[in-house]
């Protein structure tokens, strides 16, 4: 099994922590940010995992048919490289957030969409298809996120850089103002019960796809389940 774009590790830890005895024998994670890469090697490699730094969607250091699942949460991929690593009839699992995840704040802010906002389930099923997958499931879905006040938004525009690129407060300070004060005055008579809404949606989609198995004595792929 391979798990693209592993983070720190912790989602495959607490995967092959669960699964146990079931757990695949030979697993790879890869992860392209570098501050990530040390983090998920302490956690995973003691699980017997191979940790492999990336930089290119394109150019993964990964053997031809090397796997049988291969994994991808919150992770760009290029359906070509992703079809060449699995074997016949592999499955690709992954779930993907939408280019316009939390737009709403880009748009209370002033500022103009997140970069990319055209990805969604379609093109993703598209690109998948074109490259060989057979889909045999996929579906989207629209989830409210909330922040507990503007400090917390102010903290994850910081860390999520690809948001809103140059965000600093000094630069957004008159419109986090108000939307401060915005969010005061609808909630603070529930401010101890009632977490704040962040005026945005987070999109999220779920897809499977499996390389076709190439069958010797036929002259057309069989999609294998």
């Amino acid at each position: 099994m391979a798990d693209m774009g592993t983070g720190g590790g912790e989602f495959l830890a607490d995967l092959l922590d669960i699964l146990e005895d079931e757990a695949p024998h030979r697993s790879t994670a890869t992860e392209a940010w570098e501050p990530n890469v040390p983090m998920a090697k302490t956690l995973l490699e003691r699980r017997g995992v191979n940790v492999v730094a990336v930089t290119d969607d394109s150019q993964l250091p990964l053997a031809d048919g090397e796997f049988d699942l291969v994994i991808n949460r919150h992770e760009s991929f290029d359906p070509v490289e992703v079809q060449r690593i699995l074997q016949p009839g592999g499955c690709f699992l992954t779930q993907q957030v939408g280019g316009r995840n939390l737009a709403a704040i880009n748009a209370a802010l002033g500022t103009p969409p997140p970069a990319h906002s055209s990805w969604s389930l379609e093109p993703a099923t598209q690109r998948l298809r074109e490259n060989g997958f057979v889909i045999e499931r996929a579906q989207e879905a629209m989830v409210e996120t909330r922040f507990s006040d503007i400090g917390a938004l102010v903290g994850f525009l910081r860390a999520i850089t690809w948001q809103l690129p140059g965000f600093s407060v000094e630069r957004y300070r008159d419109q986090l103002h108000h939307l401060h004060d915005r969010i005061w005055r609808r909630w603070r008579p529930h401010r101890r019960c009632t977490p704040i809404p962040d005026p945005g949606t987070t999109i999220s989609r779920l897809g499977a796809a499996h390389k076709p198995q190439i069958i010797p004595q036929c002259h057309h792929p069989t999609a294998q389940g």
